[in-house]
């Protein structure tokens, strides 16, 4: 089939939530109780993400960047310098921005685009509060190097909005750092529409995060006191809508990852052999998220891979612009050549548990005929 006609056909959408009558019935269930604020339905996700994530007190906010903000605050990075990779969405540099932080881009591996520990090491000064460890496509960061590489005074925070269910050793991403930052936009799978978690070891932080989330009101009683707000925070916690959305998808994540384990396997044997293409190689202490798939185009070869499925009725796309590049962080601009190269390379296709068989298989015959 030619690219003019494949292209007539319906498109293969680089996103689509996977929501169905569980999802349908739990809402009308929120909405029937009269509260759509924060409420028991917000509790009881945290009771359920904190035992899904693998342990640690859980705070269920607005988005993953309202989480990553607030682990740095509660970290006290405000005033201070946050180390982290300029290969991840720009709401990572933005977190560190809000939490009156200056960003510290440090470069990335050339084969995986993780964090560098070394460059990490490199990079620390006295006025390092925080690094931020980006589990890049879903896969874990070196932990335990960037562990060391931080130092005893630093704060290691995974971002983790791309990486539910990555394990590092086994040990599952979010509970290898100080605290974990998730994201369940409606692009990720398991999604709550909208919303975010973080996953925080220490109770003290826990204690931070939820005052600062709630506008930094500490009185609950029915008379305000002067005393109630003697902080500045931010209305981010995540609703009870959102929240039975959340619930419902982890009840049914054991259904959405077979989904999405069918469709890595039909993408990895579309590459395997590719002359001009190349699926992700995973270190061998790494369990990989499966919330995005990515494959690699050697030599710059991204934009033509994004044209050529385009062309062919499958939306894909250039993900990982480095941070660094943008003009708002022009003051903290400076050259880092795996990250620049390696953003030329990396396209992510559809991946979503409620693509078709059929949408998968021709997704892997686009990848097949794409020539260089």
């Amino acid at each position: 089939m030619g690219a003019a006609q494949a292209a007539r056909r319906p498109g293969v959408p680089l996103i689509r939530p996977a929501l169905g009558h569980a999802e349908a019935r739990a809402l009308s269930e929120a909405v029937a109780s009269g509260w759509l604020g924060t409420g028991v339905f917000t509790r009881l996700f945290e009771a359920r993400f904190s035992a899904f994530a693998g342990g640690g007190d859980c705070v269920a906010l607005s988005s993953g960047t309202a989480a990553l903000q607030l682990a740095l605050e509660a970290a006290g990075a405000r005033g201070g310098a946050v180390i982290t990779t300029p290969l991840t969405d720009v709401a990572t540099a933005h977190a560190i921005l809000q939490a009156g932080a200056e960003p510290v881009f440090c470069d990335v591996d050339p084969e995986r685009g993780l964090l560098d520990p070394a460059a990490v090491a490199a990079a620390r000064t006295a006025r390092t509060r925080a690094v931020v460890a980006v589990h890049l496509g879903g896969h874990p960061c070196d932990m335990d190097a960037l562990r060391k590489a931080a130092g005893r005074r630093a704060a290691l925070i995974e971002d983790c909005c791309v990486a539910v269910g990555a394990r590092y050793k086994g040990r599952p991403v979010g509970t290898l750092g100080d605290a974990g930052a998730f994201s369940f936009s409606r692009q990720k799978a398991p999604t709550a529409l909208d919303g975010g978690a973080l996953l925080v070891r220490r109770p003290a932080w826990r204690r931070r995060v939820a005052l600062l989330s709630r506008m930094g009101i500490a009185g609950r009683d029915a008379e305000p006191r002067a005393g109630d707000v003697r902080v500045l925070g931010w209305r981010s916690r995540m609703s009870d809508l959102s929240a039975v959305v959340g619930i419902a998808q982890l009840a049914r994540w054991k259904d959405l990852r077979r989904s999405l384990a069918r469709q890595e396997r039909a993408y990895r044997q579309a590459l395997d052999g590719h002359p001009h293409l190349r699926a992700a190689v995973d270190a061998p202490w790494a369990t990989r998220g499966l919330s995005q798939f990515t494959v690699r185009a050697p030599g710059g070869g991204g934009a033509a891979l994004t044209r050529h499925l385009r062309a062919r009725g499958v939306e894909a796309a250039l993900r990982t612009f480095p941070c660094h590049l943008y003009d708002l962080y022009r003051p903290w601009r400076r050259r880092l050549p795996n990250a620049e190269r390696l953003w030329k390379e990396l396209v992510s296709l559809p991946f979503s548990p409620a693509l078709t068989p059929e949408e998968t298989a021709r997704t892997a015959q686009a990848l097949r005929e794409f020539g260089g």
